[in-house]
């Protein structure tokens, strides 16, 4: 009996031991995920950063290259024009001219003014992702040789400041991408929500690319680590001789819907 009660005694405290073992192993295990998770966190918060001030710094480049071309090419030209007309005006013309000068000086200043709020590289936050869309696809109309269509959501769409930089960018780079290599006549821009998602498309009738050219791209490699750093998602569809249509894909529960 006194040996049963031993046996007992030496059972509950192996029991005790291994409970004792489990608990404090659980405990640590919990605590390693605990700093994966944060880890985890920390470099995903660090990626979208960092995709965003990138982002931020191309689309100020982009923007300064318009602008220097802008006043080249348009306020330059004004300007020129409006000393001409003063410096060859006479007695018998100086009036009809001093009024075409002055034209011409109030549309550079408003050129410049519109300029100015372009240098800052932020319009697209003052006025949202769809006007600066619009704004985007209005440079491109302004060739003459490709026709633009937007067609864009009615529901509302408020992104995070860094967010709407980023979504904003690889808009620009698709729109780019068919200007320079799609030999396009239409490129249309849409913004949609389907299932929970946010789905934003670059779409073209140019030349379009094969299987094999979309994998090696790198401009679609970038487009495709770009929103992955931000939580989203990034498809391609093309077929040579009938264009390319490029997807952004954003979870709804990234986007604040008012």
């Amino acid at each position: 009996m006194l040996n049963e009660f031993y046996v007992a005694i030496v059972v509950g405290c192996i029991m005790f031991v291994l409970l004792a073992m489990f608990i404090v192993s659980f405990i640590i295990r919990f605590n390693q995920k605990q700093r994966e998770f944060a880890a985890e966190k920390r470099s995903m918060e660090l990626a979208f950063q960092n995709e965003s001030n990138k982002a931020q710094l191309e689309l100020s480049e982009q923007l300064l290259r318009k602008v220097s071309q802008e006043i080249h090419d348009n306020i330059g030209a004004t300007l020129t024009l409006a000393k001409m007309q003063l410096t060859t005006s006479n007695a018998a013309t100086v009036e009809a001219r001093s009024k075409t000068t002055v034209e011409l000086l109030t549309r550079s200043i408003q050129d410049l003014r519109n300029l100015s709020k372009s240098v800052n590289g932020t319009y697209m936050l003052e006025q949202g992702l769809e006007k600066a869309v619009e704004r985007e696809l209005g440079f491109v109309a302004l060739t003459g040789v490709i026709q633009t269509e937007i067609q864009w959501t009615e529901r509302p769409l408020d992104l995070s400041g860094e967010l709407e930089v980023v979504v904003f960018r690889v808009i620009q780079e698709a729109i780019n991408n068919a200007v320079k290599h799609a030999d396009a006549k239409c490129i249309q821009v849409s913004a949609t929500l389907e299932q929970d998602q946010w789905v934003f498309t670059v779409r073209d009738d140019g030349k379009g690319m094969s299987v094999e050219g979309i994998q090696k791209s790198v401009g679609l490699i970038s487009l495709k680590s770009r929103m992955e750093a931000v939580g989203g998602k990034f498809s391609v569809q093309s077929v040579l001789g009938q264009g390319t249509s490029i997807q952004y894909i954003l979870p709804d529960k990234l986007v604040k819907v008012e």
